[in-house]
């Protein structure tokens, strides 16, 4: 009778992805399907079903419609059209023009590896073919004048013979574009010094790293298949170079101790000091449904936000080691030396989730806001000596 009233109009429908836990999805009032797994192809769908006044089964793998009761079986999915590049032809390209004229691709989906703290796993790890790159690639600068790419998969130096084809086409083709790009802390160091040479020269200008920790007993754990020595040459080989790196560090891990947060502490320093345009961001380690170390969570008694608002409150970029109580694996008195450890180190100085080697300077990025503030931790504290003596 719901489904089927007079006054309810399509326009409000709306879609959930399964980053929370279906039953707090089809829970809220708005939410009317939910959508898991890789959703462009099934979106299309719903809005084929939609648009045919929602008559009939809707039957699509992992797309749920609200009032129909249907068990969702776990499947590694695959794209299996990569070869069409996006429909740019639909849009106006310079109503999303950034300020450094830089567009975003994908070379790949999925990833191979099996980091216990991530979903992306789930999807099975897919290449699009080298020439529907090269054309993308071609129409985003040639045709439509962008200056710099971000390169957005996963992973985009897991294939060095790959990377170096494409890097290659686009050199002799004459094609002149700066790019970013995600690896992984082990991934540099398996290439060649004359491969690195021909990367490294080819416009890049910024690599990100999911470091997670510098404790190798925390890296074995988070399956990270890394250990502590491939970040340090990692921010070796960038800074020779001088390429930005930007280092992702996870505090409050599953069973993270204040002697792995003290290692931790000791790889951000060699880093910084090895590369001083190195950018570490700190986040708070938070449970996503999907990942193994989710279920770790459950297990050490973690309870779980049970509306998608409170899953929404709980996702926060910029949450702080002072908002948590205590981690489920400690005690208070361990809980309060790790914090005490946090906040002397490096992290604490700054007082902030992001900050750069360059002179220990802090880059603040608050949600929501477009100010950056600028503070170097000798800065940081001189204040707090200042700020105790009076």
């Amino acid at each position: 009778d719901w489904w089927n009233s007079p006054g309810r109009s399509t326009a409000n429908l709306v879609t959930a992805t399964s980053m929370f836990e279906g039953a707090s999805s089809f829970n809220h009032p708005l939410a009317d399907f939910v959508v898991t797994g890789i959703g462009e192809l099934k979106v299309v769908q719903l809005s084929e079903f939609i648009a045919g006044g929602m008559k009939g089964e809707l039957d699509v793998p992992g797309l749920l419609k609200k009032g129909v009761v249907k068990p969702v079986v776990p499947v590694k999915e695959k794209f299996t059209d990569l070869v069409e590049i996006p429909a740019y032809h639909l849009i106006d390209p310079d109503k999303y023009r950034s300020k450094n004229n830089m567009a975003g691709l994908i070379t790949a989906r999925g990833c191979p590896f099996r980091c216990s703290f991530c979903t992306i796993a789930q999807i099975a790890y897919i290449n699009r073919p080298i020439e529907s790159v090269l054309n993308e690639i071609r129409h985003l600068i040639g045709d439509l004048g962008f200056e710099y790419l971000n390169f957005a998969d996963g992973h985009f130096f897991a294939q060095r013979a790959r990377v170096l084809q494409i890097i290659d086409r686009m050199h002799e083709e004459g094609h002149d574009f700066k790019w970013n790009a995600a690896a992984r802390p082990e991934t540099l160091g398996k290439f060649r010094p004359h491969e690195l040479e021909r990367i490294m020269n080819s416009g890049l200008q910024q690599i990100m790293i999911g470091a997670e920790s510098g404790s190798d007993v925390m890296l074995e754990r988070i399956v990270k298949d890394a250990k502590p020595e491939d970040i340090v040459e990692t921010a070796r080989i960038t800074g020779e170079y001088g390429i930005r790196l930007s280092l992702s560090f996870m505090s409050g891990l599953p069973y993270e101790t204040t002697e792995d947060l003290r290692k931790t502490i000791d790889v951000v320093e060699k880093v910084v000091t090895l590369n001083p345009q190195a950018k570490v961001i700190n986040p708070i380690y938070q449970p996503i449904p999907g990942a193994p170390s989710y279920d770790q969570m459950l297990e050490l008694g973690w309870t779980p936000p049970e509306t998608l608002e409170a899953w929404g409150e709980s996702i926060s970029w910029n949450q702080q080691i002072e908002d948590i109580e205590c981690f489920p694996w400690m005690k208070p008195a361990e809980f309060d030396e790790y914090v005490e450890v946090f906040q002397n180190s490096i992290f604490g100085k700054v007082r902030t989730m992001h900050f750069t080697g360059q002179e220990r300077s802090a880059d603040v990025s608050v949600s929501g806001t477009s100010g950056e503030l600028g503070v170097s931790v000798a800065e940081a504290a001189k204040n707090e000596g200042t700020a105790a003596s009076d």
